[in-house]
């Protein structure tokens, strides 16, 4: 009895730490000089294998030092970090496009780094585009819950565009993609890009990218409206990010980022 109330008790552990919570861990409010950041996997910008974990997360760390101030990183999928930053159980999440609908919830940071996203596809598929009337005669993959701007949204709800959602980012639509069971898959450039040289090396001449942009955005720091502190820790921030912005610091981190100057040998 003894033994399966422990073996209970560890498998309940094991799952709230799976799920971005641990046991006995302080929380948001507990410590006014930490910051408590839910972060997930987005290589070459965020990973925690990195030195830094990554180029961004340097920005942060950096940014909020500039007054005194430390980061702690919690690493789970995305979607958990939106809820539990939500919640006000973690003080925010990183990074995030801004919306309307995240707006109700969150204070946004002043932009951290500019993102170009764009359709990738295989260079035995003869493609080119210009407006969402183009894209028609393409199934197209998608990661569910990602978003990729209002024109995006406008020509799927007027069913202009063949979809098909998947659970993952990279791995299902590459892999669909490879096979031939999508033509387009829009993301990231340079994180796309990211993930082919590690998954598809052998293969890397396979695909390609059309330069017309899906989508141009600014990702931020977002910091939950619940947490008390929240309002002063965004302006503290801000202050942090203008001083490695004016010392041109941030650029040269996201390119160490994208150029694998941060991989741990």
């Amino acid at each position: 009895m003894k033994l399966t109330l422990t073996l209970l008790i560890s498998f309940i552990s094991y799952l709230l730490l799976s799920s971005g919570f641990a046991v006995g861990a302080e929380t948001s409010q507990s410590n006014p000089n930490v910051v408590r950041i839910a972060v997930d996997e987005w290589p070459p910008y965020e990973t925690e294998s990195a030195e830094h974990f990554g180029g961004v997360l340097r920005i942060i760390t950096e940014s909020f030092a500039h007054n005194g101030l430390k980061v702690k990183y919690g690493w789970m999928p995305w979607k958990r970090c939106l809820i539990v930053a939500e919640r006000g159980e973690w003080d925010g999440a990183a990074v995030s496009q801004r919306t309307r609908e995240r707006e109700d919830n969150f204070f946004f940071s002043e932009s951290i780094m500019t993102v170009k996203k764009v359709f990738f596809h295989l260079k035995t598929v003869d493609f080119d585009w210009h407006s969402y009337e183009d894209l028609g005669d393409f199934r197209i993959g998608i990661p569910r819950g990602n978003v990729f701007g209002k024109k995006f949204q406008e020509a799927r709800k007027s069913e202009k565009l063949d979809i098909e959602e998947v659970a993952t980012q990279f791995e299902q639509n590459f892999k669909k993609l490879h096979a031939g069971r999508i033509q387009l898959f829009p993301a990231e450039m340079e994180a796309g890009y990211d993930y082919l040289r590690k998954h598809y090396a052998s293969e890397f001449d396979l695909f390609t990218h059309h330069p017309t942009p899906v989508q141009v955005v600014t990702y931020h720091l977002i910091l939950s409206k619940k947490v008390e502190k929240n309002l002063k820790m965004k302006s503290l921030f801000d202050v942090g990010l203008r001083q490695l912005k004016k010392e041109g610091k941030d650029k040269r981190y996201l390119l160490d980022s994208i150029q694998g100057k941060y991989r741990k040998q």
